[in-house]
Formats: structure tokens, C-alpha cells, sequence
């Protein structure tokens, strides 16, 4: 798959959750939000799955859930111009397109970094340079203690912006492909 095509798709996956969860104004269902059968996409489970053991404890969708509408506010924050609480198409539409500006931003940069043949996409073997450019590059300024991982100490005094923020979202492609970002191991 073409860094394009990846990083297309992770857009419109990205960028139509918390839209359409923001359109809606249906008040909130405990019974669906507690449903434990519902598959959790494995970016989710990656992030949130703590205690490593492939599924989500109470607490652990408490903060998947907590971290989704923090998400959302700021989405609505950002986007909402007339203050009704929800995005109308227009205000959508704006979201589309500055994430769509965003990521062909993050495109161009990934290409002049990392194309070594100059083909206009990523092999795989120039995705895994990026990665362990992008790996080297987080613990360079976020591994205090030196030990080449980042503990939970370490990882929660990073930026918002690349803790699952707008830029790295789990899922949205990047150096990490498929996965997202990919990030140090955590202890």
C-alpha cells in the first residue's frame, strides 16, 4: 500500500469518528457503552490495554472513553463557529479539509525524509528507517533515565500532540504505517 493510500484511509477513519459523534446529539447509551462483546480496533487496544492481557478492564474503558471525549470537545472546540454545540456539514467539511491539508503535509515531509529512491512512496524497507529514525527521535527527548524505553512517567510528560493527539493518532499512518506511531516500548 502507497503512503498515500494509507494515509488517505487513516484520514477518513480518523476524521469520521469523532465527526459523526459530535453531529449527533443522542444522549448517551450506558448500556451500549458498556457493551463488553464490542471489538475494540487493535490501535485502541494497543493504547489502552495497560495491563497487556487483550481486553479492556472496567477502568481501562473508563479511560479510552474519557480520552475519546476529550478528544471530541476539542474537535468541537476547534471546529464549531456558530456555537451550537454540534458540527453542521459546513463546519465538517472544514475539519476535512484542514486534516486532509495536514496529513499531505506530513506526506510531502515523510517522502523528502525517507524516499531514498525517489519513486514517490514508502517501501518497506524506507517505512523502517522512519520508524527507527522516529523511535530514536522520542527516546533522544523523552527517556530521562536513559534505560532506551520509556516508562509511563516518561510517556505521560510528553506533548499531548504526540500522545495520541491530532498529529499521532493511533491508527493515522505516519512512520508506523498501519499501527500509528510507533513508540518505545513502555516498562
Amino acid at each position: 500500500m502507497t503512503l498515500g493510500a494509507l494515509l488517505g484511509s487513516c484520514l477518513i477513519a480518523t476524521a469520521t469518528a469523532p465527526a459523526t459523534a459530535i453531529a449527533k446529539e443522542a444522549p448517551s447509551n450506558p448500556e451500549r457503552s458498556n457493551h463488553p462483546d464490542r471489538p475494540i480496533p487493535p490501535e485502541m487496544m494497543k493504547q489502552f490495554d495497560k495491563d497487556n492481557d487483550g481486553k479492556l478492564s472496567p477502568e481501562e474503558r473508563q479511560a479510552m472513553r474519557a480520552k475519546m471525549e476529550e478528544r471530541q470537545k476539542e474537535m468541537l472546540k476547534k471546529f464549531d463557529k456558530d456555537g451550537d454545540g454540534k458540527l453542521s456539514e459546513e463546519e465538517r467539511k472544514a475539519m476535512y479539509e484542514e486534516m486532509k491539508t495536514k496529513m499531505e503535509e506530513r506526506r510531502k515531509e515523510m517522502l523528502s525524509k525517507y524516499d531514498a529512491d525517489g519513486d514517490g512512496k514508502l517501501s518497506d524497507e524506507e517505512r523502517k528507517k522512519a520508524r527507527e529514525a522516529h523511535q530514536a527521535e522520542m527516546l533522544k527527548h523523552y527517556d530521562k533515565d536513559g534505560d532506551g524505553k520509556l516508562s509511563e512517567e516518561e510517556r505521560a510528560a510528553m506533548p499531548k500532540r504526540l500522545e495520541g493527539g491530532p498529529d499521532h493518532r493511533p491508527g493515522a499512518g505516519g512512520p508506523g504505517g498501519d499501527a500509528g506511531p510507533v513508540k518505545p516500548s513502555v516498562e
